[in-house]
């Protein structure tokens, strides 16, 4: 499935969602997920709307669910349990800080990172994360890097002016 276009949205009501697709959004992407409870409120946002993949196998609108804390990692089966959950998106950044880590590059967060991504490909839910780099090259390394542990969504950005 392609995606035309993803927004994130910081607990925004149930309308903002809606009218983000009613303007041709086709993912949402929700960040510091914790809990069951935050993923099937997410999902319920946009499953109103027909075509919530992977629910629906040809459909076109992806709930994106963004782990950011250590409490997101502790309940991940229960947030994949949630019907509808289309991408788990980490952000290393905010993991980092939640841990007490050196920076998102820090050697425990790394571990983390390739735990979620385990239990995904294991659950067979796509798994995202970002990619902040110096230079074009080293966004290209980056990039293939994660492509071949198995990341599905990536999002690339280079700090190079």
């Amino acid at each position: 499935m392609a995606m035309r276009s993803a927004v994130a949205v910081r607990d925004a009501p149930q309308d903002v969602v809606r009218q983000l697709l009613e303007v041709g959004v086709s993912g949402v992407m929700f960040p510091d997920i914790e809990t069951r409870e935050q993923a099937i409120a997410s999902v319920a946002s946009i499953r109103s709307h027909t075509g919530l993949w992977p629910a629906d196998p040809s459909g076109t609108l992806v709930a994106m669910l963004q782990i950011e804390t250590l409490a997101g990692i502790e309940h991940l089966d229960e947030i994949l349990d949630v019907p509808g959950v289309g991408v788990i998106f980490l952000g290393p950044t905010d993991l980092a800080t939640s841990t007490g880590a050196d920076g998102p590059n820090a050697p425990s967060v790394e571990a983390l990172v390739q735990d979620v991504l385990r239990v995904c490909l294991a659950r067979n839910v796509p798994c995202g994360y970002p990619i902040v780099a110096p230079t074009r090259e080293d966004a290209d390394r980056q990039t293939a890097r994660r492509l071949a542990e198995g990341f599905k969504v990536l999002a690339v950005m280079t700090t190079a002016r």
